[in-house]
Order: structure tokens, then C-alpha cells, then sequence
């Protein structure tokens, strides 16, 4: 039995009994010992009497003294049962993990990385039972590439939850294992286990069930796994029971928190948590979102003549049909009394306005919202802002929602409006007003990550289409050159340069397909003349950035009242717009173009001297030619 090493198959004490045993013999070894060499009448040198002596008191001392004979066992099992000394050595460790509500995130996953350790498995990961979803999820991993497992779950219904929970024992899932009673488990559900690397299962019960499922990749000691192995995993799993109930307590508390009773949304303080969240990851992974304000139109009046338990039916039927319209990624929130709000993670204005109008037609066609009640109708408002065209902070983007859902109430109800939906006129109008908010010298560092956040989105842009490729840097370049020959001073040149790089950030509100056409539709290229005031409407809104606003919303006005998009003529035009419009009409004839044939260097020196005076600045365009002479094209 020993040397098989299957210990649980002899009684628990064995390593006891095998270090009393030891014990025993050497003691016996030394009386025998001593009773030959007196018998015999052998007289024993000096040295090796003391040891005898020392032996047999050490040995005795061991015996009868528990401290000594608790050292001698361990070192006994560390040296005999090298992986039952690992194991219950990590068992005791599992007792002292903070099982307490407060620390149950970190103590799962000490507990994670002990298990793992012992077992010298791979990977491992603990699934808990969400009723929602009807799934065990990943909710904790550990080991190597272990975030792979977090996409793993196990049906609440599926054979392997019902072996784990009847036989509440170790499961091993890998192909020909001769232990495992898989029962009616599907070949496919156990292929994709395999799939994800998964070799044992362990169920976790609180009680009331299987609570969650212990997953492993890992091959332990011998093959198949022994008795030993399975009782580890099942004693491992009772340690981390408190921990698997305190996280689902807390879990429940959490939600319980923030999530609205009477239509299971969440509630507006986490709505304000996450939209805080969601621009800071859009701002760092140049990412875009949208925010929907829903308002439910003459809610008051159902209130008043039906009464607030019909109003609360109302509710929580609206936002049973407000899911049916959006994503699993879609995160709905009711936002006050009748009010909901909705993010819709990377999804730009055009998409959110889908997302928008699917809503509202599916509560218009709706049935009846208050049982017994047929005239009880109920239409929906609805007011888009998306992030960067509407704004970049939270309470921004909330404001700008917030006009557009007064507009779309204002205009009769039952209609989406978009913020940035504006006209030119009063896009331009908002953009003075931002614009005069800070001054160069409120720049930060946190104003120069925000300008990279920005240059980032043009390269958004600019990776729309093909010939858009490097615009921007070669503009900024040309009339940093201008700038230098009429003697700009140093901030003048800086804020020419940065303008210059975001004058085309506007176009991120232009779908693909239309940059791409050669001679856009009408209506399309209405939708395009519309970039330099959505633009700089986004610049006008980025902290530290306003003052470049006038550059990037003029750069395509022209001398004679014939640009866009006020139709501003000669000195009303900015000067820095003047510079950054010679650049650009310059680069733009110049570039590789898709659709049509680029000019030379020499041919569009020349159409910049028939332009100069009365569409394109005259002295811009000379400064321009001072730089690059004829007979030296920009590089």
C-alpha cells in the first residue's frame, strides 16, 4: 500500500503510523543492539556508546513527545508522500484564505492559484451559476493563457452540472479515460470542452445546489486521477465554499444596488459610473459610442388617469420592448421618472440611429402597454448625442442628448433627433461660443493626451479611403511652411500646425462608402460640406483645444463668399483658416486620388497663382511659393 502510494486507500493515519512504526524499529535496533554487545560480553568503544545513547534518548524523546513526533510525521509524508504533504499543505493554507465578505474577490483567487499549484495544472477557472443567463460563467481564472477560459460556460441543463451535483465528485472529461462516467453528456458540448483544453471538472455545492464549477487543464500525478486527487478537489472546493456564497451575496448586492426594481435597467448612478467609463475607454482605444435619451411621451397623462400601478406596468412592459431592440453588448438604464437612457458601446451617430428608430417603432406597434386598458397607447422620444461629434466628457454628452430628445418632444414626440443634427448656422454659432471658453495657456498634459486622442481619430479617418492616407501630416507640414514665411510667432506656427492636423476630424461622421464615391450624389455632398462644422463642433469641445476651433471650421471658406460653411469673404475669414485652406486645396491636387489624376508639382503651382487674390489668399499662396519654388516640389 506503501509504495503504491494510493493513501486514502488505508486508513487516514498511515504517515502516523509509518513515523511510530520507524520509530519503534530504531528504538528496537538499539536494545538489540546493546543486549548483544552485553550478552556476548563485548565491551562497546566510548564514542559509539554515545551514540547509541543519543539514538535511542532522540528516538525515545520523539516518541513520547508530541512536538517531535508531529516534525518527525511531516518530514516522514515530505519524504514518502511527496504529493499528500503538497496537498494538505495546501488544503491548511485554503483554511486560512480571507473567506469574509470583504475580501472573497481576493481570496477566490489566492484560493485559484493554490489549487492550481498543487494540481501542476495549466490552467483553471471557477464558473458560477448565473440564473439570468441559465449558464455557469467564468467569473475567476488563474495559470498560464488562463484568460482564454473566461469565455467558458456550461449550461445550467447540461448533463456534466447534473453528474457534478448528484455525484458531487471529480469529473474527467479527456478522451478514453477509463474513471469517467460522462452519462448522456453530448459528444459535441464534450468536444468543446476539450476545445477549451479542459480535463476535470469539480462541482461546488453551498447547500442549495451545484453553486459553481471548478474547470482544470491539468494532468496529475499517475495518469487518471487517484482517489487522493479527487478527494483533494472536493476538499479544495468545500475550503472556497464561503467564498463562492460571499460572492454570490455580494454579487446580489451589488445588483440589487444598481439596478432599477420596477424595470430591472440599472439606475441612474450607475449609469453616470459607466458613461464616465465608457469615454475614458473611447478617449484611450480611439473607440466611438452613443447615448440615447428615451422620454415616454404624455406619460404624466396615463399616470393621472389610470394610476401609478398602471404607470409601473407601463414601465417595466416599455423596457421589456426596449431590449428586444438592442444588443447584448447595449447597456439600458432608466434615467428618471419615464426616462431611460441607453449606451451603445462602439456604434457610431448613423448606427445609434438605427438603433434608435427600430426602438421606437417597436413601441409604437406595439399592443396594449396597461392590460384591460386598449387606449392606453404609448409612443417613445428619442434624443442622440455620440461621443467625440457631441462631445467628450459625460455631462457633455449628456447635454447635447438632452437637446436633441427637447427638440425631438418640442416637434410633436414619437421621433428620433441627433445632436448633431444641427444646421451649419447653428453649428457654427455653438462653435463660437465653445471656442472662447480657454486660451492657449490653459494646456496641460492632460490636454496634450487629448489632442493624441484626437489626431488618433483622424487617422480613423483617413483610413476610410486610400487617397485620404497622410493628408492631414502633409497639410500640417505646408502651412507650417507658410506660417514660417510670413512670420508667424511660435504659438501662432504651433497652433497653426495643430489646427492644420485636425482640420478634417469632422469627417468621422461620413460613412465610408460615400468618402469612396467619385462624384458623390447631391444629397451626399450636402452631407460633406457639413465637415468643417461638425469638426469644429468636436474641437470645440476637446479641454485645451477651442482655439484651433475657427481654423478647422473656415478652412474651406473662400476669398469671393463661394465656401462653406458661411460663405465668409476676404479678411473675415481667419488667417489661420487662409494658410490651412492653401494647403489643403495644394495637397488635395496633388495627392494619388482614387478616382482621378493628380496634378504635378508644376501644374498646381500654377493653378495656386490663378487662385491667389480671388478664391485663395494672396499672401498665403506666395509664402507658399517661397517655400516650394517650382523647381522643388515638397518631399
Amino acid at each position: 500500500t506503501v509504495v503504491s502510494g494510493h493513501l486514502l486507500e488505508t486508513p487516514r493515519q498511515m504517515p502516523r503510523l509509518v513515523s511510530l512504526s520507524a520509530m519503534a524499529l530504531i528504538l528496537a535496533l538499539c536494545f538489540a543492539a546493546a543486549f548483544v554487545f552485553v550478552r556476548e560480553g563485548l565491551k562497546l568503544p566510548g564514542d559509539v556508546s554515545l551514540l547509541l545513547a543519543a539514538l535511542g534518548t532522540a528516538v525515545f524523546g520523539a516518541a513520547v513527545s508530541a512536538p517531535l513526533r508531529t516534525s518527525l510525521t511531516v518530514h516522514l509524508t515530505r519524504f514518502l508522500f511527496p504529493h499528500t504533504y503538497r496537498y494538505k499543505q495546501t488544503l491548511s493554507k485554503l483554511s486560512n484564505v480571507d473567506g469574509s465578505l470583504a475580501g472573497w474577490g481576493k481570496g477566490v483567487v489566492q484560493a485559484l492559484d493554490m489549487i492550481a499549484g498543487a494540481t501542476h495544472a495549466e490552467k483553471i477557472a471557477l464558473l458560477l451559476r448565473n440564473d439570468d443567463t441559465g449558464y455557469y460563467e467564468a467569473k475567476h481564472a488563474a495559470g498560464h493563457d488562463w484568460s482564454a477560459l473566461l469565455d467558458l460556460k456550461l449550461s445550467v441543463h447540461s448533463p456534466l452540472a447534473a453528474l457534478l451535483e448528484g455525484k458531487g465528485a471529480v469529473l474527467d472529461v479527456r478522451a478514453g479515460n477509463p474513471h469517467a462516467a460522462l452519462g448522456d453528456v453530448s459528444p459535441p458540448e464534450r468536444e468543446s470542452l476539450r476545445e477549451a483544453g479542459i480535463t476535470f471538472f469539480c462541482g461546488v455545492n453551498d447547500g442549495d445546489g451545484l453553486a459553481a464549477v471548478l474547470a482544470l487543464k491539468c494532468e496529475l500525478d499517475g495518469g487518471w486521477y487517484r482517489r487522493e486527487d479527487e478527494e483533494f478537489l472536493r476538499l479544495a472546493c468545500n475550503r472556497i465554499a464561503p467564498n463562492i456564497r460571499n460572492e454570490i451575496t455580494y454579487a446580489g448586492m451589488v445588483m440589487k444596488a444598481i439596478t432599477d426594481e420596477v424595470t430591472g435597467f440599472f439606475n441612474h448612478r450607475y449609469f453616470l459610473e459607466r458613461l464616465e467609463e465608457e469615454t475614458g475607454r473611447a478617449l484611450r482605444y480611439t473607440q466611438q459610442f452613443a447615448l440615447l435619451l428615451c422620454d415616454v411621451d404624455s406619460f404624466k397623462f396615463l399616470n393621472d388617469t389610470y394610476g401609478h400601478r398602471a404607470g409601473d406596468v407601463a414601465l417595466r412592459s416599455i423596457a421589456m420592448h426596449m431590449r428586444k431592440s438592442l444588443r447584448e453588448t447595449d447597456l439600458a438604464f432608466r434615467y428618471g421618472g419615464d426616462e431611460f437612457a441607453v449606451i451603445l458601446p462602439n456604434t457610431e451617430a448613423q448606427g445609434a440611429t438605427a438603433v434608435a428608430e427600430r426602438m421606437r417603432q417597436g413601441i409604437l406597434n406595439a399592443a396594449a402597454f396597461v392590460p384591460g386598458v386598449s387606449e392606453a397607447r404609448i409612443t417613445l422620444s428619442v434624443g442622440i448625442a455620440s461621443f467625440l461629434l457631441d462631445g467628450v466628457t459625460g455631462n457633455q454628452i449628456i447635454d447635447e442628448a438632452d437637446t436633441a430628445l427637447r427638440r425631438a418632444k418640442r416637434e410633436g414626440g414619437d421621433r428620433c433627433c441627433i445632436a448633431s443634427g444641427l444646421t451649419p448656422g447653428e453649428l457654427a454659432k455653438d462653435v463660437a461660443l465653445q471656442a472662447q471658453l480657454t486660451s492657449r495657456e490653459d494646456v496641460s498634459p492632460a490636454d496634450c493626451r487629448i489632442f493624441q486622442g484626437a489626431r488618433a481619430f483622424v487617422s480613423i479617418v483617413e483610413a476610410k479611403a486610400p487617397h485620404f492616407h497622410g493628408h492631414s501630416d502633409r497639410v500640417a507640414r505646408y502651412a507650417v511652411a507658410i506660417g514660417t514665411n510670413m512670420g508667424l510667432t511660435d504659438t501662432e506656427i504651433t497652433n497653426l500646425r495643430d489646427a492644420a492636423l485636425l482640420h478634417d476630424i469632422g469627417k468621422i461622421a461620413i460613412p465610408e462608402a460615400t468618402l469612396r464615391q467619385p462624384s458623390p450624389a447631391p444629397e451626399l455632398e450636402a452631407l460633406i460640406r457639413r465637415h468643417p462644422a461638425v469638426g469644429a463642433r468636436i474641437v470645440a469641445r476637446l479641454p485645451g483645444l477651442q482655439h484651433l476651433a475657427t481654423g478647422v471650421l473656415y478652412h474651406h471658406e473662400r476669398l469671393d463668399g463661394s465656401g462653406y460653411p458661411e460663405r465668409l469673404t476676404r479678411d473675415s475669414i481667419p488667417l489661420q483658416a487662409r494658410i490651412v485652406a492653401v494647403a489643403d486645396v495644394y495637397e488635395t491636387m496633388t495627392a494619388q486620388h482614387l478616382y482621378r489624376q493628380h496634378l504635378s508639382h508644376e501644374q498646381a503651382i500654377a493653378e495656386l497663382k490663378r487662385e491667389a487674390g480671388r478664391l485663395l489668399d494672396a499672401r498665403a499662396v506666395q509664402s507658399f511659393l517661397d517655400a516650394f519654388p517650382s523647381s522643388e516640389p515638397p518631399l
